[in-house]
């Protein structure tokens, strides 16, 4: 009995530790590999990196999440520590967003309201897919509708 006792003991022991250990940490830009900072710095010169960058283990490597300010606009940036740029996802205005994305949104949404924009891309190798994703405020309800570059509807929640 006491066996069993002490086997469940470190059973639960174990899964507090387990889910004690963080995945994701925020980390000062002084402890950062140089080629993610380096990465970030050459796609955005003269953006404001915030003091703190947050740090995720995942499946696939470490990858750290860059906040910036460039031009007023909120920009956040996923990078490797080898300095591949995974992600980056850009504050945009309704006026910032591309001709075929607004007049898509014109057309589906007469009468409405752009209150909150971005852009997404995403990289995949050499690859970069981008989707505009725009909050469209319709008779009082908020729509998140994404889009393609050329205004093709992707999804609308």
């Amino acid at each position: 009995m006491s066996h069993i006792f002490a086997l469940l003991i470190g059973i639960i022991t174990s899964a507090f530790v387990v889910g004690a250990s963080p995945r994701d940490a925020k980390v000062t830009l002084a402890d950062l590999p140089s080629a993610a900072v380096n990465a970030v710095k050459e796609r955005f010169p003269g953006a404001e990196i915030r003091d703190k960058v947050e740090k995720e283990t995942e499946s696939d490597g470490v990858f750290y999440e860059f906040e910036l300010l460039k031009d007023g606009r909120e920009i956040e940036v996923e990078v490797s520590a080898e300095g591949r740029i995974r992600e980056i996802e850009a504050e945009l205005t309704a006026a910032d967003l591309p001709k075929a994305v607004a007049a898509a949104i014109g057309e589906k949404f007469p009468g409405g309201q752009v209150k909150k924009a971005k852009e997404e891309i995403k990289f995949q190798g050499e690859q970069e897919r981008k989707v505009y994703e725009v909050d469209v405020l319709v008779d009082g309800k908020k729509l998140e509708v994404k889009l393609d570059p050329d205004g093709k509807i992707l999804d609308i929640d």
